[in-house]
């Protein structure tokens, strides 16, 4: 999930990704994607979380990185 999409193929592949972990569509998982400066982990925390680009990438820092770990709030790191 770790993936920023610069190229057209990982463009579609961080697509492919979101709409996996979020149940969204095509055109949903673009929008997203745009939304997120292209990074597949802040797509799915803006859509799971409802958060802004900037609220998603603060609490992916405070999470260590860790998709998994932003979507519990960091679980026993607060």
């Amino acid at each position: 999930v770790d993936l920023c999409a610069v190229t057209y193929k990982l463009r579609e592949r961080a697509k492919r990704i979101v709409m996996l972990l979020t149940g969204v569509g095509y055109e949903e998982a673009d929008q997203l994607l745009r939304a997120a400066g292209g990074s597949a982990k802040v797509a799915v925390l803006m859509k799971l979380k409802g958060l802004s680009r900037e609220e998603a990438l603060s609490l992916l820092e405070r999470c260590g990185r860790s998709l998994r770990r932003a979507l519990g709030q960091c679980e026993g790191s607060d």
